[in-house]
């Protein structure tokens, strides 16, 4: 309700004065990169810093699934909700899949609709949102460059910015090197994308197409990359 979100963004506002804080005067800007999780929260967010622009980054529902389920799926990320589902999960399984009973539901169905229910979070702080952005993860990093930092972040971006952007885009932060704390290097030449399709097994496929790809296709309106109906 909203007498919790003014209290939690008040927390919130605290919490990131305290981490913000810099001895280095040249620091004038402050970025966060929150978990799929946070995306609940973004009311929260929305309320401790109206003005503040922000994107939500969603990608293929094929390829985030099989990013989740490709190790040990039963005990994925994506399988966290299924121990507790929420109103809205519930009302998910029974518009996608026809499933009162979430216990019916498969590993694949519960990822796709855990997925889903993130999503819809985004796609709810959009509604009356104009510092929010929609930014699908295959357009990257380009549209940071061009578009986002420029027009939306308001961040110049000059060759210092678009060479380390571009660094930094060479690096899989998810792959850790042993003995290191650092990303393992990102070989290009993989097409991970296509990767993922190709390994998606029938039920991940059925189960994106029809537990999230529908809020997907909302996002991909939101973004302006296909015409709204």
């Amino acid at each position: 309700n909203k007498s919790c979100i003014g209290q939690a963004a008040a927390l919130l506002t605290d919490v990131i004065y305290m981490m913000g804080r810099t001895q280095d005067s040249k620091e004038t800007a402050l970025f966060f990169k929150i978990q799929s999780a946070g995306a609940a929260g973004i009311p929260v967010f929305q309320k401790a810093f109206p003005d503040v622009p922000w994107i939500f980054v969603y990608r293929d529902s094929v390829e985030v699934m099989m990013s989740h389920l490709k190790k040990n799926p039963a005990h994925s990320n994506c399988m966290r909700s299924s121990r507790a589902p929420s109103k809205l999960y519930h009302n998910l399984a029974k518009e996608r899949f026809n499933i009162d009973n979430s216990k019916q539901l498969s590993v694949e169905q519960h990822c796709s609709l855990h997925l889903a229910a993130l999503c819809e979070a985004a796609v709810a702080s959009m509604k009356d949102s104009i510092t929010g952005r929609m930014v699908n993860y295959a357009d990257l990093p380009n549209i940071l460059l061009q578009d986002i930092f420029p027009r939306h972040f308001q961040i110049p971006t000059d060759s210092d910015v678009i060479d380390r952007v571009e660094h930094v885009c060479t690096h899989y932060s998810k792959q850790r090197i042993v003995g290191s704390s650092r990303g393992g290097t990102w070989d290009s030449s993989v097409g991970d994308a296509e990767q993922k399709q190709e390994l998606a097994s029938p039920a991940v496929k059925l189960a994106a197409e029809l537990g999230l790809k529908p809020t997907y296709d909302i996002l991909e309106r939101l973004a302006g990359r296909v015409e709204s109906k």
